[in-house]
């Protein structure tokens, strides 16, 4: 059942389900690192649970239950990592830069979700720029604009 579930979601060995050039490894590197962001400050919330499964859907065009079984996969691979290097190297090959900005900000923006960036979670998002090779420049818009989405959303 669990390849069924794959094969559906275009995680099998038959590329993306968005029909972009990447393969499911860099799916469900993106959706670990979001999970390292939800995880950073150790109280994972729903809201941040909800970010991810949002942006897997927004960067890959996958419906509500093919993002679920994407980020149980995630869940599953961080399980058993020890670190995000694997997981960024494999963004930075199968990602161009316009979508790992949006990893980025999608990182910052499950952060923030909770209105504080603490200091291993700002750790945690220069980390994952440095790792992505992102400029600095764009590194710290993506953080702007995350920053500011959440102020929108709390109402400041």
């Amino acid at each position: 059942m669990f390849g069924i579930l794959k094969k559906a979601i275009g995680l099998e060995s038959g590329g993306a389900a968005s029909g972009k050039d990447h393969g499911p490894r860099v799916e469900v590197a993106a959706c670990v690192v979001l999970l390292e962001a939800a995880y950073a400050d150790y109280k994972c919330t729903d809201d941040e649970l909800e970010h991810v499964v949002a942006t897997m859907k927004d960067i890959f065009g996958i419906t509500g239950p093919q993002a679920r079984e994407l980020l149980d996969m995630a869940h599953k691979e961080r399980e058993h990592a020890a670190d995000v290097y694997g997981f960024t190297r494999a963004i930075n090959e199968g990602f161009p830069l316009a979508e790992k900005l949006k990893v980025l900000e999608a990182l910052w923006k499950v952060m923030y979700s909770d209105g504080v960036i603490e200091k291993h979670e700002d750790a945690l998002g220069r980390k994952v720029a440095h790792l992505l090779r992102l400029e600095r420049k764009e590194a710290l818009e993506a953080k702007r604009s995350a920053k500011k989405w959440a102020e929108e959303r709390a109402g400041g």
